[in-house]
């Protein structure tokens, strides 16, 4: 060793370090190297010298290190001593062991039992290791956790299931769990929050030594890793203050939390390479270090310029370059914001100006920073960006930004872009702002805010409009009206091909990692609510589900540039060769963006160029073009509706609405849109889109403007158009080839009106009683504004069941229909709310009066039967037929001969449907009057013949007959044809009135309606005709059919509503027209005529003993169920429960008759008989046909098993008998004639034969008429044989002495005077043996003949 000059007694060590070679063997070996490395352990300064001081410290050393020599062999003894006691119990434990095992022993079906007879019971082995140290295990750790226990402050004990887990950092992280909560570890305080974020237990950091991870073995489950044990995670597992200062890592004790943490001089230095640190954790402790990717994947860095290791803040202006930027308004090098190449070449271009510079449309001066920053809407973010990275502390990061302490950067918050976009106007609002419509604000857009949110890295500043997203442990916007900008955000953190799965594609061409539309239906569905389902996303009825909405879609579709990558909800436009959303719920947005990205110049044909909003927007046509693509009902929907008369997919009128509203230009405004001057807009044109047209009006205007025809709604915050509004625009068309869409013609006041499914479109709008009005009711039961009257109860039972979006709740008297995926009304909701009427008077529109009830009208049945598409949803009063659904039953007959026709669409196809005849008036295919004329045919009996369709005797056979259309029914099928070239068949013209009318007398009464109908005014409606003052209509009077009647004059053409009276040789109305005519008059004033009002029941009846019939008929048929079996009713009336109807009883006719007390009164169904009125034969008959089930078929009637007859032909002909009798030869006129042997007056020949015919079995058929073995005939025709058509009957009574059977001819005939004629044999008649047997004649058994 060689000594120092200048100090003697230090020893200098360099020499001998220069020489390794100690022992002097020419070779330096392992023990000269540790000789040379203790010497330099032993020169602690470093100076190359051994001094006093060191050698002195080095003899402290070695005593110390013998101290614990010493010690050790204390501790190894006391191990050894420790190890032999355990030896010990192992024993005493082993020999216990084996005599259990002799005590639990399998039982005969091999199950392990105690010696008691129980069980065997194992219990899994668990550790715990304190809560406040669980984010600082490694992660195969914490995935093997299986519950937690917390003790709170309250001093309950909460155990929770684990589920899953985010960690953020190794003192922070949060746990899920089965029970919805969240228990979230930060700096050793733990909080537990339900799944509402509503806080349900705290344990503050004096608390957190006690709270127990159970199910879980850290050190069987491996030591944490190295980079993160190194400074931090051995300090954590210390858990007294002994071990965790006398840890030979350096940690300091936490009195008031009770932990172990590192000190702050034990995390890496900056000296030391950043690009050591593995992990995140360990990366961003590190001072002077940031890491960059998520916490599981990237590298770790220097702050601030890599390239020079240092931060932009310590440059000077000269060296400011690379990824910093000088300001020269503050002098500061401040970090250049990454938001893309356009964008930062903006802040460096305003930040290279000073104060008198910075001026221009591209740079503004901010007084409050002093800053020049850019002006434009497109970089907004990255302007907001450079006012925050000037904050270079977190002190100074206050207002609108916010610190990120896992960046260590001032980053800017949401409001920050929020306040800069609210200063541009709409025409500048566009790139990193939009314009919203609703708010007429300019907003942030999508993509600004989710560059903002994503590159906040710090969970616990994620606030303002970002939310921290767990499953993918980044910042994304929080609103759903983001969601596009969250889906890319969520992929484009994924930077390479490999790591681009699940809902995200990589973009070869871009280089870039894109969403699907998976993705932001992910984003959608975590917004549960339908009131923050808005924005990018829509709230789904039918699933109760928030899905994306158009506008959303657009700009993940746009990013993909080719059709092979357009997929999902996105469609590929070949035209355009772009990609769009697709699906007509997203018509509207699919054409805006086709438009949206061409120039001027190339802004052509279907795209219009608005140089006032200095766009390319969609015109109306590419709109139809679009919703034309959908080919099936199930198909068309959102934006675009079925079109059942065309079978087409077509825009609706909000979507046409949007379209019409954005051109804001009168040269743009073409198609079906037109310019409204009055009210400087372009607006959906025509009365198709009324509806719509009102809307857009009404959605301009402010809450302070919106007035007269647009009501404010409080429940949507928006200004909507009322029914009166939709009523003013409707009533601006006065042709009714105009009057079309959202509006309806009356044909009989000729005015256009608000059709009935637009009028419940803008009654459904408004969500409250108080705002539903005018033309709307609200309707208790669903909670919804309806449109209010009869005429539109199919539209409101349809707005009803259009409100169950799915299958399951589609219930009742709504039936789902899968061809359309709708939920529609069944006819017996229509019938409900007609049924809700009460009276005749208001059972009107849609309903009609019928048996006492307000029933549905057959345009209604039509209307809901049309609507159903398959065999199994065509139910009630509807059937399947012809591969449609049709009204059922002849109440309906008309309307389903209109819908059968309705199906042919052209003039074409029209002429192949039979009966059905193309009108090039209205350009529809319309039933002629036989096709209503099959469709009652198909009805075999009177009971079934009932409503558009009306039994008619046959007089020739009676009891039997036939169901031919009603007049009203005709009528209206006529109605329909509005000029003389289109009236034919059994319509016809009448020029007088310029209608067309039914062309016979058939239907009388309803062609004497409709004229008068057509009279709108009471000045007009004079002659035949009676204003009903209280209907405000028309009405015909009882003459008005007389007069009808009276214009024909012969029998064979006085029919159906006619009947010709022979007495008077006169064609006379039918008691059935009569009493149609009277019914229609609501008053006493307007009951005239013909016409008698009825006190008693308030109802106009036929009046005169000639209508006495119809008068008991029409009495009872005013009354309802439940008023027709009342005491004072039942003298007169009967229910039959088999038809519903309240029919005439067995004395109504002759109590009417009755009323007639004399001779010259009692005329027509009635007759004089001794001095009384009493009801005719023919009457009694009449009055019994009407009963059509033997319930009622009572006094004078009888059930003869088929049909309601007269009780017997004994007492009609009798009745008619008698009442001729007492006639004298003057008056022996009508039903009567005198007898020119007798030279009496009795009833004429036809009148008895009439009567008797009306019998169909020998015992009803008494005198004088008579049984023949086939049909009851009078006993006068007896006398002659032709009238016996049987050989029975021409051997009985008269007959048998003067009629012989012909058996060659088969008829009853004269005894010729020299007796009965011999009829040869002929042998070959008899076919068979055993009717061979003439004597003359014998059986060739040979032959068989």
């Amino acid at each position: 060793m060689i000594a120092n000059k200048n100090n003697p007694t230090n020893l200098n060590i360099n020499a001998i370090l220069a020489n390794l070679d100690v022992d002097g063997d020419g070779d330096i070996d392992e023990d000269d190297r540790q000789l040379a490395a203790i010497l330099k352990q032993m020169d602690s300064d470093g100076d190359g010298t051994i001094n006093v001081k060191e050698l002195i410290n080095i003899g402290n050393t070695r005593i110390a290190q013998e101290k614990k020599i010493q010690n050790l062999k204390k501790v190894i003894i006391l191990i050894v001593l420790a190890a032999l006691v355990f030896c010990g119990v192992m024993v005493g434990l082993m020999v216990a062991a084996n005599e259990a095992s002799k005590d639990d022993k399998p039982d005969k079906g091999g199950h392990l039992k105690t010696i008691s007879g129980k069980d065997v019971t194992t219990a899994p082995t668990t550790s715990a290791v304190t809560l406040a140290a669980m984010p600082s295990l490694n992660f195969d750790t914490l995935d093997k956790v299986t519950e937690l226990k917390v003790e709170t402050d309250a001093g309950t004990l909460e155990k929770f299931v684990v589920t899953g887990y985010t960690w953020v950092s190794l003192t922070s992280m949060i746990f899920y769990s089965s029970r919805g909560a969240d228990v979230t570890i930060n700096n050793g305080s733990v909080l537990i929050t339900d799944r509402n974020g509503q806080q349900i237990g705290k344990v503050t950091r004096r608390r957190a030594r006690s709270l127990l991870a159970a199910g879980v073995d850290p050190i069987a489950s491996g030591t944490i890793t190295a980079s993160d044990a190194t400074f931090t995670s051995d300090c954590l597992m210390q858990m007294t203050e002994a071990t965790c200062t006398a840890s030979t890592f350096k940690c300091s004790w936490d009195a008031i939390g009770l932990l172990c943490s590192p000190a702050e001089s034990s995390a890496p230095s900056a000296s030391a390479s950043c690009g050591t640190w593995m992990t995140m954790a360990s990366c961003n402790i590190a001072s002077g270090c940031i890491w960059t990717g998520d916490f599981t994947v990237g590298t770790c860095g220097v702050q601030g310029d890599e390239a020079t290791g240092t931060t932009c803040a310590t440059k000077s202006k000269e060296a400011c370059t690379g990824g910093c930027m000088y300001m020269e308004t503050t002098s500061m090098c401040l970090m250049k914001p990454d938001m893309g190449d356009k964008e930062s070449d903006a802040v460096s271009e305003c930040a290279t100006k000073d104060m008198a510079t910075c001026t221009g449309d591209a740079c503004k001066f901010d007084t409050a920073t002093s800053m020049c920053l850019p002006n434009t809407p497109d970089s907004v973010v990255a302007g907001a960006s450079v006012v925050c990275a000037s904050k270079t502390t977190s002190a100074l990061c206050t207002g609108d930004c916010t610190w990120d302490g896992v960046a260590n950067m001032c980053l800017p918050a949401a409001s920050a872009v929020t306040k800069v976009c609210a200063t541009i106007l709409e025409d500048a609002c566009k790139d990193n702002c939009m314009w919203n419509k609703e708010t007429k604000m300019c907003l942030p857009a999508g993509g600004a805010v989710g560059k903002i949110c994503a590159d906040q890295k710090d969970m616990t500043k994620c606030m303002d409009s970002c939310t921290w997203d767990m499953t993918a442990n980044m910042c994304l916007p929080a609103s759903a009206t983001y969601a596009a900008a969250a889906a890319k955000e969520l992929c484009a953190d994924k930077t390479t091909a490999v790591t681009c799965t699940g809902d995200c594609q990589w973009n070869a061409g871009t280089t870039m990692c894109l969403p699907e539309t998976g993705a932001i239906k992910k984003v959608c569905a975590s917004h549960m609510q339908e009131t923050k389902c808005v924005g990018d996303c829509k709230w789904s009825k039918a699933t109760s589900m928030c899905l994306p909405s158009g506008p959303g879609l657009v700009p993940l579709c746009a990013d993909f540039m080719d059709a092979t990558s357009c997929t999902g909800d996105c469609k590929w436009d070949a035209t355009n060769t772009m990609c769009v959303p697709g699906g007509s719920e997203n018509a509207v947005v699919a054409a805006e963006a086709t438009c949206a990205t061409k120039t001027q110049a190339t802004c052509t044909g279907d795209c219009k160029w608005d140089a006032s909003a200095v766009m390319c927007l969609p015109g109306s046509d590419l709109l139809k073009k679009t919703c034309a693509e959908s080919m099936t009902v199930a198909s068309c929907t959102g934006d675009c509706m079925w079109e059942k008369t065309t079978k087409m997919c077509l825009p609706k009128g909000a979507s046409v609405g949007k379209v019409c509203a954005s051109l804001t230009t009168q040269l743009t405004c073409t198609g079906d849109c037109t310019w409204d001057s009055g009210t400087d807009m372009c607006l959906p044109g025509g009365a198709k889109y009324a509806a719509a047209a009102a809307g857009v009006v009404c959605a301009s205007q402010p809450q302070a403007s919106c007035s007269g025809d647009c009501a404010w709604n409080t429940a949507s915050s928006m200004c909507l158009p009322t029914s009166v509004g939709l009523e003013d625009k409707c009533s601006g068309f006065s042709m009714e080839t105009a009057c079309i869409g959202d509006c309806q013609w009356n044909k009989v006041g000729k005015t256009c009106g608000p059709a009935s499914m637009a009028l419940a479109g803008v009654c459904a709008d408004f969500m409250s009683e108080a705002s539903c009005t005018n033309d709307c009711k609200w309707d208790s039961t669903s909670s919804m504004c309806l449109p209010k009257g009869n005429e539109h109860v199919v539209a409101a039972v349809t707005t009803v069941c259009a409100s169950h979006m799915t299958q399951v709740t589609c219930i009742g008297d709504c039936t789902w229909n899968t061809g359309s995926s709708m939920c529609l009304p069944s006819s017996g909701a229509v019938t409900k709310t007609c049924a809700t009427t009460m009276t005749e008077a208001e059972c009107d529109g849609q309903c009609k009066w019928s048996s006492g009830m307000c029933l549905p009208g057959s345009e209604a049945v039509g209307m809901v039967c049309a609507s159903m598409m398959t065999d199994a949803t065509c139910m009630g009063d509807c059937q399947w037929k012809s591969g449609m659904c049709l009204p059922k039953g002849a109440m309906h007959a008309a309307e389903a001969s209109k819908v059968v026709c309705a199906s042919g669409m052209t003039s074409a196809t029209c002429m192949m449907l039979t009966d059905c005849q193309w009108n090039a008036d209205t350009n529809m295919c319309l039933p002629q009057g036989s096709a209503l004329k099959k469709t009652c045919a198909e009805f075999m009996t009177k009971t079934d013949c009932t409503g558009d369709c009306q039994w008619e005797e046959s007089a020739a056979m009676p009891g039997t007959g036939m169901c031919l259309p009603g007049g009203e029914a005709i009528s209206k099928i006529c109605a329909d044809h509005m000029t003389a070239p289109m009236c034919m068949g059994d319509c016809k013209w009448n020029s007088g009135t310029s209608m067309c009318l039914p062309k016979d007398t058939t239907y009388a009464a309803a062609a004497a309606s409709n004229v008068c109908a057509s009279k709108m005014v009471s000045t007009d409606c004079t002659g035949n005709c009676v204003w009903e003052a209280t209907a405000e209509m028309c009405l015909p009077k009882a003459d008005a059919v007389k007069t009808i009647c009276a214009s024909q004059m012969t029998a064979t053409t006085c029919k159906g509503d006619c009947k010709w009276d022979t007495s008077s040789s006169m064609c006379l109305p039918q008691g059935d027209a009569v009493a149609q005519v009277c019914a229609s008059a609501l008053t006493q004033a307007t009951c005239m005529g013909d016409c008698n009002w009825d006190s008693a029941l308030s109802t106009c009846l036929p009046g005169g003993a000639q209508n006495a019939v119809a008068n008991t008929v029409a009495a009872c048929a005013s009354l309802t169920a439940g008023d027709c079996i009342k005491p004072e009713h039942a003298t007169r009336c009967k229910f039959d429960p088999a038809t519903n109807m309240c029919l005439p009883g067995a004395t109504a006719l002759t109590s009417t008759c009755q009323t007639f007390t004399t001779q010259v009164a009692c005329v027509g169904d009635c007759a004089w008989q001794a001095n009384s009125c009493l009801p005719s034969g023919s009457a009694v008959a009449e009055g019994c046909g009407n009963h059509v089930t033997a319930t009622t078929c009572l006094g004078d009637c009888h059930w003869d098993g088929a049909s309601c007859v007269a009780a017997s032909a004994s007492k009609v002909v009798g009745q008619t008998q008698k009442a001729c009798s007492s006639l004298t030869a003057a008056s022996c006129i009508g039903d009567c004639e005198l007898d020119a042997v007798t030279g009496m007056c009795g009833p004429k020949k036809t009148v008895v034969a009439a009567v008797c015919a009306d019998y169909v079995t020998s015992m009803t058929c008494t005198a004088p008429c008579h049984w023949d073995g086939a049909m009851c005939v009078p006993e006068a025709t007896v006398q002659t044989c032709s009238s016996a058509v049987t050989q029975a009957t021409c051997n009985i009574g008269a007959r048998a002495a003067k009629c012989y059977w012909d058996t060659a001819m088969f008829f009853c005939t004269d005894k010729p005077a020299t007796g009965i004629p011999t009829t040869p044999v002929v042998c070959s008649d008899s076919m068979t043996k055993e009717t061979c047997t003439n004597p003359k004649c014998t059986w060739d058994t040979a032959m068989f003949f």
